[in-house]
């Protein structure tokens, strides 16, 4: 199955360098594991079908995951 490029943004990145952060001071390094293991499943599966997740509203052609409540990727 064709995987297409998944893109960052620089505020992605930037907020997700923030959560891992968090989690490790807060939580530790077990937790930080577990999200990072979600994000991958999370990225590996948009990767492969990224219309099974809902289109962005303002962005034609952009996907977004819905990784937790608190969260969207």
């Amino acid at each position: 199955m064709k995987r297409r490029k998944i893109i960052w943004s620089p505020k992605a990145e930037t907020e997700l360098l923030q959560l891992i952060i968090y989690l490790n001071t807060e939580w530790g390094e077990p937790t930080v594991e577990s999200v990072l293991d979600k994000i991958d499943r999370l990225l590996l599966l948009a990767s492969r079908m990224p219309y099974i997740f809902p289109k962005h509203p303002k962005l034609k052609q952009r996907y977004f995951i819905v990784n937790t409540n608190q969260s969207l990727l």
